[in-house]
C-alpha cells in the first residue's frame, strides 16, 4: 500500500513538473479568488454560549433555554454603572436614560429603583422609626408654613423674629427656631444650589456614594464582524455625553454584551498582531536556518495561497468562526511549514546527493510523499475528534484545521514543484552541515536516556495530576478590561454575582421550599420577589396618615417685596440673641436687594416644591407584588406565574467541588434550576465528556491509521510514546507555574497529537531508512523539525500576546508543549529507535519471503 501511495503523489508531481507555468498560474488566480471570496463571507460569532451544544434532552440546558424564554430581559443585556454622590448619580441618570429612551438603538431599557413607582413608595423603604421621625418633621414644618404671615423672605424672616421672641416668654419654640435659622444659615453658605429641607426622604439630596444600575438590550447587527459593535459605540457616546456634563459621576460599562463586544475586538486584534507577529518570526528563522531564499519564498507563497484558501473552507464549512477557531488563522503558518520545510529541504538534500541529481523531485517525493500523507490523515484525524462532541466551538477547529492539513498538503506536492521547476532548484546541501547539526546528540547512551526519562515522567506525574481546570468563562476574558473589572466590583459589592442559581417556584410551593433552600451548607441567602416589598407597611401606613394641613398650605412663594423684606431683616439683626451664625449675621447685613432676592429664590422654592413633592409620597398606600410595575415584576415572576427565587452560594465557585456542591444541593430539591452557575457546571462537564472522548477518538484513529502504514505494532508506540511524555511535561509546567486548563486552552491535548505526530512520523520514517540514528541526525529530517518546530513555537508564542485571554493561554501552553516535543524527539525517540528498532528489524528479518 505504501508503495501504491508514493507511487501515486509521485505520478503527480511529475505531472505538476511537466505542466509548472499552468500550475502556478493557477494556483495564483485559485489563491485570490479564495481570498476576495473569504473576505465576503467572513463573519464572527462572539456568543461563547454557542461553544457547547448539548443535546435538547440534557436537563440542564432544557432547564436554562426554558429560564430564558420566561425571562428573555436577562438575555444579551449591557449594564450601565454610575457611580458617586447620590445628587449626582438621580441627576447622571436621569439625563442618561432620557437619551437612552430617546434613541432607537434600544428595545429594553430598565432602571432598578428609579421608577416613578418607588418615588412615589419611596418612604415605606425606610425604617419604621425613620418614617416615625420624618412624619413628625414633616408635621411640624407643614404648622411653620402655616404660621408665616406671606409666602416670602419677608414672612419667613418676620416668622423667625416671632419664634425667637417667644422664647423670651418662656414659650418652647427651640426646634423651630433651630430648623428655620439651620435652613437660612444654609442658604447664606452655601450659594452652590437650594437648600434640601427632606434629605432623609430625598435621594437627590443623599451625597453618599451610591451606584444606580441602567439595563438595556440593544438592537444588534448580526451581519457585521462584531454585532454588538455598533450599539456599544452608540451606548458609549451617550455615556460620554453625560459623564461631560455631570463630571462628579462615574459611568462604567459591564453586562453580557459589553463583554462580548470586548471579547470580539480583543480576539480579532489579537489574531492580527499574531499573524504580524508570526511572519516576521518566520522569515528571522527561516533567513537563519534555511539560508535559500528560494526556499523562503515558496514557503511564504505556500503559507499565503493557504490561509486564503482555508479561510474559503473555513466560510463554506462552517459558516461564522467563534473565537476559539480564529486560531486556524496562526496555527496554519504551524502546518504549512511543517509540511513545506520538510519537501523542500528533503528536495536540497537529493541535489547534494550524486544518485540523486538527475532527478531531485522524484527522489524527494519517493522518500517522503507518503510520510506526508501520512501526517495529512493522523494530524487530520487529531483535529477532527472534537467533531462527534458537544464542544462546537472546537469542533468547528477541528474542521477547518483537518481541512487546512489537507490544503497544506496539496499545496506542498503542487506548488514546490512546480515553483521549483520555474524559479530553478535551491542550492545543494553542503556536506559539512550534516555533521554539525546533531551537536553530539548520537553519542548519548539509550539506556541512560530511557531511565532518565522514566524517573522525570514520574516526578511529571506527581504534579500533573493537580492540573485545575477553570470552568468560568470569566477565565477566557480579559480581568482588566473595563467590563469584566466593573463585574467584579459588582459582585463585592452584591448588586450582581455569578455565585448564584435561579429557580423557579409556583407560588403554593413558596413556603415549603423556601426554608429547604436556605437550609442548604452551600447557600448563604435567598432572594425572593417578595423581598422587594417593604416590611411594616401598615404601621408606616398609619404613620404617615396622622400627618394633617398640608393641603391646606399654598402652593407657591409670593413675589419678592423689597421694602417689607428689608425692614423684616433689620427686626431680626436688631434682637439681642442670634441662633444664626456670626457668620451669616455678617453676610444678611450687607445683602443689597437683589442678593436678598436670590436668598428668597435659594430657600423658600425648595420648602414648597418638597412639599409639593411629599404630598403623593404620603398619599401612597401599602402595595403587593402585584401592584408593581409590570418592567419590575417581569423580572421577579414568570409569564406561567412562578416566581423566581435565587440562591446565593457561600463561598467561591472556583473549582469544581465546591460548584458540584453548591449545584447539586439546590438541584436535589428545587424543580427547576438555571443561571451562569449552572451552565459552567453543566458546561464544564460537557467540556470533559467532550475532552475525553476526543482524546480517545484521536488516539485510537492515529493507532489504527499507524498499524496500516507500517504494518506493525511497534513503530506506532514509539511514535506516540513521545507524544504521551510530551503532554505529561506540558500538565506538570501547568500546575507548577500556576496556569490551569480553562475552555480554550483544553484543546492543546488533541493539537499536540495533531501537530505532534507529524514529527514522529517523520523521525521514524526516516530511520527506517536509514542505517542508525547518527544517519537520521545527519539528515534534512532533523533540520526540518528543528524550523518547523521553531516556527511552530514562534507563532503560538506571539498569539501568547493577544489581549483575548483564551487565545493567548492557547499559544502560551502550545509554545511550551511544542518544545517540550522537540525535547522528547530528538533525546528519548533517538534512544527509544535505538533500543527496540533493531528488534522490529530482527523479528521482520525472521518472516518467511
Amino acid at each position: 500500500m505504501t508503495t501504491i501511495i508514493s507511487a501515486a503523489i509521485t505520478t503527480w508531481v511529475l505531472w505538476v513538473q511537466r505542466h509548472a507555468r499552468m500550475v502556478l498560474a493557477t494556483l495564483v488566480i485559485a489563491s485570490v479568488a479564495a481570498a476576495v471570496a473569504g473576505t465576503q463571507l467572513f463573519s464572527l460569532n462572539s456568543d461563547v454560549g454557542k461553544l457547547i451544544k448539548p443535546s435538547d434532552d440534557t436537563r440542564w440546558y432544557a432547564q436554562n433555554e426554558a429560564h430564558k424564554a420566561a425571562f428573555p430581559q436577562f438575555e444579551n443585556t449591557a449594564v450601565i454603572v454610575i457611580t458617586g454622590p447620590g445628587s449626582a448619580v438621580s441627576r447622571a441618570s436621569e439625563d442618561l436614560l432620557a437619551r437612552l429612551r430617546a434613541s432607537d438603538w434600544y428595545h429594553t431599557i430598565a432602571a432598578p429603583g428609579s421608577e416613578s413607582f418607588f418615588e412615589e413608595h419611596g418612604l415605606y423603604y425606610l425604617s419604621l422609626d425613620e418614617v416615625s421621625a420624618l412624619a413628625s418633621d414633616v408635621q411640624g414644618l407643614i404648622d411653620l408654613v402655616g404660621q408665616l404671615p406671606s409666602t416670602d423672605l419677608a414672612g419667613y424672616l418676620s416668622l423667625l423674629t416671632q419664634l425667637i421672641q417667644a422664647q423670651q416668654f418662656g414659650i418652647d419654640t427651640a426646634d423651630a427656631v433651630a430648623l428655620l435659622s439651620d435652613k437660612l444659615n444654609q442658604a447664606l453658605l452655601n450659594t452652590s444650589g437650594p437648600v434640601a429641607w427632606f434629605p432623609d426622604a430625598d435621594n437627590t439630596a443623599d451625597e453618599q456614594l451610591r451606584d444606580q444600575l441602567i439595563i438595556v438590550q440593544g438592537r444588534q447587527e448580526f451581519g457585521a464582524d462584531a454585532p454588538a459593535e455598533a450599539v456599544i459605540k452608540a451606548t458609549r457616546e451617550f455615556m460620554a455625553a453625560t459623564g461631560q456634563q455631570y463630571p462628579e459621576a462615574t459611568l462604567r460599562l459591564t453586562g453580557e454584551l459589553a463583554m462580548a463586544d470586548e471579547e470580539i475586538r480583543t480576539a480579532l486584534s489579537g489574531i492580527q498582531f499574531a499573524g504580524l507577529m508570526s511572519v516576521v518570526l518566520l522569515a528571522l528563522i527561516l533567513s537563519i536556518g534555511v539560508r535559500s531564499w528560494s526556499i523562503v519564498l515558496v514557503v511564504f507563497t505556500l503559507l499565503a495561497c493557504g490561509v486564503s484558501m482555508t479561510t474559503l473552507f473555513a466560510s463554506l464549512a462552517v459558516g461564522s468562526f467563534n473565537t476559539l477557531s480564529l486560531v486556524f488563522l496562526v496555527m496554519f503558518f504551524g502546518l504549512g511549514v511543517d509540511f513545506a520545510l520538510h519537501y523542500a529541504l528533503r528536495i536540497e538534500e537529493s541535489l547534494a546527493r550524486a544518485d540523486e541529481q538527475t532527478d531531485p523531485l522524484r527522489a524527494a517525493t519517493d522518500d517522503i510523499g507518503s510520510a506526508l500523507l501520512l501526517c495529512t490523515l493522523t494530524s487530520g484525524l487529531a483535529f477532527l475528534a472534537f467533531f462527534p462532541t458537544e464542544y462546537r466551538g472546537l469542533a468547528e477547529l477541528g474542521v477547518i484545521s483537518a481541512g487546512g492539513m489537507v490544503i497544506a498538503f496539496f499545496l506542498t506536492v503542487t506548488l514546490i514543484p512546480a515553483w521549483f521547476s520555474v524559479v530553478g532548484m535551491p542550492s545543494p546541501w553542503r556536506a559539512g552541515d550534516r555533521k554539525k547539526q546533531h551537536f553530539g546528540l548520537d553519542q548519548l547512551q539509550p539506556n541512560t536516556v530511557l531511565i532518565g526519562t522514566v524517573f522525570v515522567a514520574g516526578i511529571a506525574a506527581w504534579f500533573a495530576k493537580d492540573a485545575r481546570f477553570d470552568y468560568s468563562v470569566l477565565a477566557i476574558r480579559d480581568k482588566n478590561s473595563e467590563a469584566i473589572t466593573t463585574l467584579l466590583e459588582l459582585q463585592e459589592k452584591a448588586l450582581a454575582t455569578d455565585y448564584s442559581i435561579a429557580v423557579l417556584v409556583p407560588p403554593e410551593s413558596l413556603d415549603e421550599l423556601v426554608p429547604q433552600l436556605l437550609a442548604l451548607p452551600s447557600v448563604e441567602r435567598l432572594t425572593r420577589p417578595l423581598d422587594i416589598l417593604p416590611k411594616d407597611q401598615t404601621a408606616k401606613a398609619e404613620a404617615l396618615s396622622d400627618i394633617t394641613g398640608l393641603d391646606a398650605l399654598p402652593n407657591e412663594v409670593a413675589p419678592f417685596e423689597a421694602t417689607t423684606t428689608a425692614e423684616a431683616l433689620e427686626a431680626l439683626l436688631a434682637l439681642s440673641e442670634q441662633p444664626i451664625s456670626d457668620e451669616a449675621i455678617t453676610l444678611l447685613a450687607e445683602l443689597d436687594g437683589m442678593a436678598l432676592e436670590r436668598l428668597q429664590g435659594r430657600l423658600l422654592p425648595p420648602l414648597f416644591e418638597s412639599l409639593q413633592t411629599m404630598k403623593p409620597r404620603l398619599e401612597a398606600q401599602p402595595f403587593d407584588v402585584e401592584a408593581l410595575p409590570e418592567s419590575v415584576k417581569s423580572r421577579l415572576i414568570a409569564p406561567d406565574g412562578r416566581y423566581r427565587l435565587e440562591a446565593i452560594a457561600g463561598e467561591p465557585l472556583n473549582d469544581l467541588a465546591a460548584m458540584d456542591r453548591f449545584v447539586g444541593e439546590v438541584e436535589a430539591i428545587a424543580p427547576n434550576i438555571a443561571g451562569r452557575t449552572v451552565v459552567e457546571r453543566g458546561v464544564g462537564q460537557s467540556v470533559v465528556r467532550s475532552f475525553n472522548m476526543a482524546v480517545t477518538l484521536a488516539l485510537t484513529g492515529i493507532v489504527v491509521i499507524l498499524l496500516l502504514y507500517f504494518r506493525e505494532p511497534l513503530t506506532p508506540v514509539l511514535v506516540l510514546i513521545p507524544l504521551g511524555l510530551a503532554t505529561l511535561f506540558t500538565f506538570a509546567i501547568i500546575e507548577l507555574t500556576g496556569l490551569t486548563l480553562n475552555m480554550a486552552n483544553i484543546l492543546v491535548i488533541p493539537l499536540i497529537f495533531g501537530l505532534g505526530v507529524d514529527t514522529g512520523i517523520h523521525v521514524v520514517h526516516r530511520y527506517h531508512s536509514a542505517q542508525s540514528v547518527t544517519d537520521v541526525l545527519q539528515s534534512s529530517t532533523p533540520r526540518a523539525v528543528t524550523l518547523s518546530g521553531l516556527t511552530t513555537i514562534g507563532t503560538f508564542f506571539s498569539l501568547s500576546f493577544s489581549p483575548h485571554k483564551g487565545a493567548a493561554s492557547i499559544g502560551l501552553i502550545l509554545s511550551i508543549a511544542i518544545s517540550l516535543l522537540m525535547v522528547v524527539t530528538f533525546v528519548v525517540l533517538p534512544a527509544l529507535l535505538a533500543r527496540f528498532e533493531p528488534l522490529r528489524r530482527k523479528r521482520e528479518n525472521a518472516k518467511p519471503p
